[in-house]
């Protein structure tokens, strides 16, 4: 997978969904919007606001050990939404 601006994403996920996907369209969207310095402050991947998990982390041995998301996550999900039709 290449890097790409979020622009270039948007515009090329915006040629590409069908109707299932016209409800991340709105996510995306403004996450392109938003200002690139507010986006490292305030926005997760995928446009979510950033949560605070320090808290989780100390009470749950479940939560501290998990391994981070990596590459082979990420192209399971495109497998999926492409064998869902939403690519």
């Amino acid at each position: 997978m290449s890097s790409q601006s979020e622009s270039y994403w948007f515009t090329w996920i915006t040629g590409r969904l069908k109707h299932a996907g016209l409800k991340v369209l709105e996510l995306f969207r403004n996450v392109v919007q938003s200002p690139p310095q507010h986006r490292l402050e305030h926005i997760e991947a995928g446009g979510m606001p950033k949560f605070l998990i320090e808290k989780t982390l100390d009470m749950s041995a479940t939560m501290r050990d998990l391994p981070c998301l990596g590459r082979d996550d990420a192209v399971m999900w495109v497998k999926y939404w492409k064998g869902a039709g939403l690519f």
